[in-house]
C-alpha cells in the first residue's frame, strides 16, 4: 500500500507542490511498516517468543497509524484555511486554486488512511500471533503444572507408606 501511494505521487504530478504535512505523515508510514515488518520478523521468522518481548511494539503499530491520521487530518484542515484565503483574495481563480488543492488534499488523506489501514491490519495480524503463542505457552504451563503436581503427590504417597512401614 506504501509503495502504491509512493507511486502515485512520483507519476500523478502530486509531488510537484505537495503538502508540507505530507512528509510527515509519509516518515510515520514509513516507521509503522518498519516496525510491523521487524516484529514479523521477530515472530514469525526468528521465533523469539520470550514473554517479556512478546507484546512489546504492538501499541506502537495503533499509535502510529492515529498519528498519521491525525497528522493528515490537521494537514487538511490548514491546507482548507489557507484555500479559503487563497480564494477570497482573488475569486475570479476559484477553479484554479481549488482543483490543485484538491489534488494535493486527496492525496495527504489517502495517504493518512493508507498508513491506518496497514498499521491496524499488522496490529490484527500480529494481535492474533501473540495470542495464539500466548495460549501455546498456557497450555505447556498447565501441563508442567500438572506434571509438577503428580510428582508431590507420588512423593507424598511414597513418604507416607514409608513411614507406615517404619511404624510397623
Amino acid at each position: 500500500a506504501l509503495l502504491m501511494v509512493m507511486s502515485a505521487l512520483r507519476y500523478g504530478g502530486a509531488l510537484q507542490n505537495p503538502s508540507p504535512f505530507l512528509w510527515p505523515v509519509l516518515l510515520v508510514a514509513t516507521l509503522v511498516v518498519v516496525l510491523a515488518g521487524s516484529k514479523a520478523l521477530q515472530l514469525w521468522l526468528q521465533r523469539d517468543h520470550a514473554p517479556e518481548r512478546l507484546r512489546r511494539g504492538l501499541g506502537a503499530l495503533l499509535v502510529g497509524s492515529v498519528t498519521a491520521v491525525a497528522l493528515s487530518a490537521t494537514g487538511l484542515a490548514f491546507e482548507l484555511m489557507a484555500l479559503a484565503a487563497r480564494m477570497e483574495a482573488g475569486p475570479d481563480r476559484g477553479v484554479d486554486v481549488f482543483v490543485p488543492w484538491l489534488l494535493n488534499a486527496s492525496v495527504l488523506l489517502g495517504a493518512g488512511l493508507t498508513t491506518a489501514l496497514v498499521g491496524g491490519l499488522c496490529w490484527f495480524l500480529l494481535q492474533q500471533k501473540v495470542a495464539g503463542v500466548e495460549a501455546e505457552y498456557g497450555r505447556e504451563a498447565q501441563i508442567l503444572e500438572r506434571a509438577a503436581v503428580s510428582r508431590m503427590s507420588l512423593q507424598a504417597y511414597s513418604i507416607d507408606h514409608t513411614r507406615k512401614e517404619v511404624l510397623q
